[in-house]
């Protein structure tokens, strides 16, 4: 819409147009008023120099006009661009940045058989991974300190699994005062790097400070004060408002180039270090989202151990975290506004979470006193401890009386995804895929996805045919991974045209087995105990089942029940039987869960299906599944469908982040008008 002003500059004068504010409008503007102000001049080449003049001065009102509308945007956290502006804005509304967590992991120490007595591995020891071309080397320290007994002289090693942190701690606190050890009074390691003291109090309000290492990490800055009786630790508060004028407090904020500062108060909220006082920071420092490293990847000692032979970590490490982006900073700081530090309802409790520094959270409300929380860190895995124990801490007295908050790691959910890839001519098979590849790898990362987040099969096209080089695709399957330990049930589709079996990670009990044949007979050895109830036998797609005792019940997912009476009275032991199929009228869609069997009596508690898995066929919009078999051992231990060959969109619940499982490509193929 443009507005214009009412008031004529004269007969045939035309109106200012106050909406113009870019180069063309402004020239037109200009140029449209030369007949009233001089009639004389009647040439608009752009080789007149009147009309040079005029473009110079429209050139500088878009300037200005861009300058304006910038100014305007950098007041709105929203539409602001600098990091800096942003930063302000977020301190503002009393926002606090989430700083970089360092990640968490165990390493296993092995001791040499050489070793008489025991060897203690200080608190602080530090291992790190090998250096390559382009990375440095990523030094982790243990969090405990742990004595593991000597071989004296035995033919055997000893090891131990020493929990760590990744990080380097700096210190600027001086070894002792007086005959006082400070680096053990507060619980500095040793292999801390010593840098200079922090600065010499000025005496003014509001003393700001930068330390020397960043990024620092979140939880692990400590300030000492000397007010003439040695180092005293001040303490940290998020906000100084409600300190009082005694407090020993300070604060902190980061800087728009990611540099730490520590902030006293000004002798109303906060006490000022007085004039001359000396002020030391210890403080680690951390990688972020770069510690989460492999499993056997942290394998060089960077402190001497007596007698070590090897160590390395088992798993991966877990939990580091970046310090928080400017992006995520727009979209929590309003949010931490919005609850108002307190955790009324589910969504307030989410923000808080997201405060405290995690990237996603979701709140799974049992009762209103009864509150699982579901953090995702920044970066992505499992949270550590440590920051589990911060949001609980944060939490805790912000949500109402008597509620209790429990806090459980995320479920991530692998999406399998199978792609039938036509590429352009002009361009290379391997490289279009590859760029497919990583634009689907980008597509599921954290910071993209969150809990309950639906992989839609529309995004996935989309993704896809938005590379250059790409024709056209067919996603031939996208399915969800399903555990089946956590008894997830199965979306049964009419698209489905097959689906494929593997074996659960359940034990074997010996000398049970059941063998589904060709003539769907039941052949049992050893049979089960009478009336219990086994919860892991899962008809795929079976219209019929075998086997011996008194009672089958199947519960269908619509919850639909069928009973069928077997072959009764025969005793324990070796048998071979009949049995007797279910209605030809009755399919039971795939997926469905026998949930009670009960069988004759025998020692056994586990049922053990031989053979190899199969991929069993249906014709298209089946809704569900008769099977032929066509080897006489179809199934392997506690079969359970994984893979619907599918593709539709990928539902996850509320506890269950999406990332990116299997990928596969058929070979690429030229195509489309320029390959024909």
């Amino acid at each position: 819409m443009t507005f214009v002003n009412s008031t004529s500059q004269g007969s045939g004068s035309p109106v200012f147009d106050y909406s113009s504010r870019d180069y063309s409008s402004i020239l037109s503007d200009l140029i449209a008023r030369i007949p009233v102000y001089l009639p004389e001049w009647t040439s608009n080449s752009s080789s007149d120099f009147g009309i040079v003049m005029l473009q110079m001065y429209a050139y500088m009102g878009d300037l200005l006009g861009y300058y304006l509308d910038r100014l305007a945007g950098e007041a709105f956290i929203q539409t602001a661009t600098q990091p800096s502006s942003i930063l302000n804005l977020a301190a503002m509304l009393g926002y606090t940045p989430a700083l970089s967590v360092g990640s968490t992991g165990t390493v296993t120490v092995n001791i040499g058989s050489t070793v008489i007595g025991p060897v203690t591995i200080p608190f602080g020891t530090q291992f790190a991974t090998q250096a390559t071309s382009t990375q440095n080397e990523i030094i982790f320290q243990t969090t405990q300190t742990v004595t593991i007994a000597g071989a004296g002289g035995a033919t055997m090693s000893f090891t131990a699994q020493i929990p760590v942190v990744q990080g380097q701690t700096f210190t600027s606190l001086p070894l002792t005062f007086g005959s006082i050890d400070l680096w053990d009074e507060f619980g500095i390691p040793s292999t801390a790097v010593v840098v200079p003291q922090v600065a010499v109090s000025n005496g003014s309000i509001n003393q700001t400070y930068q330390f020397l290492y960043s990024p620092v990490s979140a939880d692990s800055f400590s300030v000492y004060v000397d007010l003439g009786l040695g180092p005293q630790e001040w303490t940290y508060v998020t906000s100084l408002i409600s300190a009082g004028p005694n407090d020993f407090v300070y604060t902190n904020f980061v800087d728009a180039q990611g540099n730490f500062y520590v902030i006293f108060g000004d002798g109303v909220n906060g006490y000022v270090p007085s004039l001359g006082s000396p002020i030391y920071a210890t403080y680690q420092t951390s990688v972020g989202s770069l510690g989460n490293v492999g499993a056997g990847t942290i394998t060089v000692p960077a402190s001497a151990i007596v007698g070590l032979v090897n160590v390395a970590n088992a798993s991966n490490c877990s939990g580091g975290s970046d310090t928080e982006s400017i992006a995520s900073i727009q979209q929590n700081a309003p949010a931490s506004l919005r609850s108002l530090d307190r955790g009324v309802t589910v969504n307030d409790i989410e923000t808080l979470a997201l405060v405290a520094g995690v990237q996603w959270s979701s709140v799974i409300e049992q009762t209103y006193q009864l509150v699982n929380l579901y953090i995702a860190p920044q970066g992505g895995g499992i949270p550590s401890p440590a920051l589990q124990s911060n949001v609980l801490n944060y939490l805790q007295p912000l949500v109402m009386p008597n509620t209790t908050v429990s806090i459980f790691p995320p479920t991530y959910v692998p999406i399998n995804i199978t792609i039938e890839l036509v590429v352009l001519e002009p361009y290379g098979n391997d490289s279009t895929q590859n760029l497919v590849q990583n634009a689907l790898q980008n597509l599921f990362q954290l910071v993209n996805t969150g809990f309950g987040f639906r992989v839609a099969l529309g995004l996935v096209y989309s993704t896809i045919l938005t590379q250059p080089g790409v024709d056209y695709a067919i996603v031939s399957s996208m399915t969800r991974q399903f555990d089946a330990t956590l008894n997830e049930s199965l979306d049964v589709d009419t698209s489905y045209t097959s689906l494929t079996v593997t074996p659960l990670p359940q034990p074997v009990y010996g000398g049970d087995s059941i063998t589904l044949t060709n003539s769907l007979t039941t052949t049992l050895t050893n049979a089960l105990i009478a009336g219990v109830v086994y919860t892991q036998i899962i008809v795929i797609g079976i219209n019929q089942i075998l086997v011996e005792g008194d009672t089958l019940v199947l519960v269908a997912p619509n919850g639909g029940v069928q009973e069928v009476t077997l072959s009764s009275g025969a005793s324990a032991g070796q048998q071979t039987l009949s049995v007797t199929a279910f209605p030809a009228a009755y399919n039971f869609p795939a997926g469905t869960f026998v949930s009670d069997v009960t069988v004759a009596p025998n020692t056994q508690t586990s049922i053990v299906v031989t053979g190899s898995p199969e991929m069993i066929a249906a014709p298209t919009g089946a809704t569900s599944i008769p099977v032929n078999f066509t080897t006489t051992a179809a199934f392997e231990v506690g079969t359970y469908v994984q893979d619907l060959t599918g593709a539709d969109d990928c539902v996850l619940l509320d506890n269950e982040i999406p990332v990116l499982g299997v990928l596969s490509f058929s070979p690429p193929t030229t195509g489309g008008l320029l390959g024909s």
